[in-house]
């Protein structure tokens, strides 16, 4: 009778760490997922008629992103609530760069070896968003679902190094002009949407974000002076991005 009993009572422990270890990974997820990263608007407008003084274009490219999401239950199968955290990279547009930079100071390059000009980038954009916000599901079987995620938080970026150096038709070094890296933390916002199949998401991200003022100048030896230049800009980083990953 006692082994009986004890048989009964270990069953039903078994049962209940059962039950608890399928509520606990219904109640939490882990992701990480990988992707595409598209400038949108002035971050990447590359046109030849920008004050690079004043514009907020960033010349950015397309470029990589990835990241890794913590998704917790909130009582509800279709509400979860999300703390993700990425890194953003776009490349530079030294092309669109230089074409600007050569229309804006055509007169000071006009004794120039306008071929021997070249534009270097030291980095790429780099922001490193750490988000949270709601993540909702909408169920049509229990394999596929939609879902889509309003999220606020720090986005930290460093924005790209830029220099311009070229020489004299009488092979004399002509200087460089420096765009000064700085690095900004400002508020943003990300609105996720897309499919989840099984433990695989698809899906896209729209990532917003105002930096605050990035202290940035030229070196004005470019143009046969000695002093150098400083002023702010603010930057707007404005993209899409094309992700893939699961959730477990």
């Amino acid at each position: 009778m006692r082994t009986l009993s004890i048989s009964i009572l270990l069953g039903i422990t078994l049962l209940q760490f059962s039950a608890a270890a399928k509520l606990a990974s219904e109640s939490r997820g882990i992701g990480i997922y990988t992707g595409l990263s598209l400038p949108l608007k002035e971050f990447g407008n590359g046109s030849t008629s920008l004050l690079l003084e004043k514009t907020s274009t960033g010349f950015a490219n397309p470029g990589p992103s990835a990241g890794v999401k913590y998704l917790q239950f909130l009582g509800l199968k279709s509400l979860k609530w999300a703390l993700d955290g990425s890194v953003i990279l776009n490349s530079f547009d030294e092309e669109g760069f230089e074409k600007n930079f050569r229309r804006q100071y055509s007169s000071e390059l006009q004794n120039a070896d306008i071929e021997r000009l070249k534009t270097y980038s030291d980095y790429w954009w780099v922001s490193i968003p750490l988000l949270t916000g709601p993540w909702i599901e909408g169920h049509f079987n229990p394999d596929l679902a939609m879902y889509t995620s309003f999220m606020g938080g720090v986005y930290f970026t460093r924005v790209p190094r830029i220099t311009m150096a070229g020489y004299y038709n009488n092979g004399v070094y002509l200087g460089n002009v420096v765009y000064s890296s700085d690095i900004s933390a400002a508020f943003g916002i990300a609105l996720d949407a897309g499919i989840k199949y099984k433990i695989f998401t698809f899906g896209s991200r729209l990532s917003l974000a105002t930096l605050k003022s990035v202290n940035t100048g030229y070196d004005a030896s470019l143009f046969g002076k000695s002093n150098t230049k400083y002023y702010s800009k603010e930057y707007q980083l404005f993209v899409i991005q094309l992700l893939v990953g699961f959730v477990l």
